[in-house]
C-alpha cells in the first residue's frame, strides 16, 4: 500500500470562512487536498478538488464569495496534472470516494470517466435537494449507475475505512488508512484545522450537533494512535513534517 497526500493549490480566505462569528478580518492561506491510496481495491482517489472553471473564473462558481474566498491555483494544481507527476491518468483510477461534494473537494470528479463514485447517500440527498450549496457542476460524474450511496461506515479494502461524519454537510465522511507508517486519518472537512480539532470550537457546519459528534469521535480515533491531518490547516504540513507527493506513506 501506498498513501499520497496531493496538494492542489489553496485559498486566499477570510478567517471567518473557516470560523463562523469571526469578524476579525485576518487571511490566512488555507490548502486544498486530495488523497490517493494504492491498495487491494485498486488506485483510490479520495476527493479531487478544483475545476479548471473555479480556477480560471472563480466569480463564475462563487460569486461575490470570491472576495473572500480567493482561489490561488494554476494549471499545476489541478488534480490531472498532479496524478500525472505520479505517473497516472484519469482512467486509472478505479474508485473516487468523495468526503463531500462542496467545489474545492469535488469539483474534478467530471474528470474520472472509469471511476465508481462513493459518497454518503445522504450527501448524494443534499446535493440533489440544495443545488445551491454546490454551485460547481464539476461534481457530477456523469451515469448515477457508477455512483454509490453509503449509509455509515464502510470499509473499502482492507486497512482502508470511511468514516461517517456528518455535520459540515449531510453525507460528510473521513478516511483512516491503516498504514505500515501508523495509522492515517484525513478529516477532510470535518475538522477544518489544528484549532477546530476542538468539540468546542466548529468550522463551518449545517448541523452543529452533528459536526460536535463528528469532532468527538475523530478525537477518539486519534487518542487510540491515528495520526490526524486536517483539510485547510495552512501550517500543519511544514509544522509536522507530513510527507506530501510525490512523497508517501507506505
Amino acid at each position: 500500500m501506498r498513501v499520497f497526500i496531493i496538494p492542489l493549490g489553496r485559498f486566499d480566505l477570510d478567517v471567518g470562512t473557516l470560523t463562523p462569528g469571526d469578524a476579525s478580518g485576518r487571511r490566512a492561506k488555507a490548502p486544498v487536498y486530495a488523497y490517493l491510496v494504492e491498495c487491494a481495491a485498486g488506485l483510490v482517489l479520495m476527493d479531487t478538488g478544483c475545476s479548471t472553471a473555479l480556477a480560471r473564473n472563480p466569480r463564475s462558481i462563487l460569486g461575490d464569495e470570491v472576495d473572500s474566498l480567493t482561489p490561488e491555483m494554476g494549471e499545476a494544481d489541478h488534480i490531472l496534472a498532479q496524478l500525472a507527476g505520479l505517473g497516472y491518468g484519469p482512467s486509472d483510477v478505479d474508485l473516487v470516494v468523495n468526503s463531500h461534494l462542496h467545489f474545492d473537494h469535488a469539483g474534478a470528479n467530471n474528470c474520472f470517466p472509469n471511476a465508481e463514485f462513493w459518497c454518503q447517500a445522504a450527501e448524494w440527498e443534499a446535493v440533489a435537494a440544495h443545488p445551491q450549496h454546490y454551485p460547481d457542476p464539476g461534481w457530477d460524474p456523469g451515469p448515477k449507475a457508477r455512483r454509490r450511496g453509503l449509509r455509515g461506515d464502510t470499509d473499502v479494502a482492507v486497512g482502508v475505512r470511511l468514516i461517517s461524519t456528518p455535520g459540515h454537510t449531510p453525507g460528510h465522511q473521513s478516511l483512516l488508512v491503516e498504514a505500515d507508517d501508523g495509522p492515517l486519518l484525513f478529516t477532510s472537512d470535518a475538522v477544518y484545522t489544528r484549532a477546530h480539532f476542538n468539540a468546542e470550537h466548529l468550522g463551518a457546519a449545517v448541523d452543529r450537533t452533528q459536526a460536535r459528534a463528528s469532532v468527538v469521535r475523530l478525537m477518539e480515533l486519534a487518542r487510540e494512535g491515528a495520526r490526524p491531518f486536517f483539510s485547510h490547516d495552512p501550517v500543519q504540513a511544514s509544522i509536522e513534517a507530513w510527507r506530501l507527493a510525490p512523497a508517501f506513506y507506505r
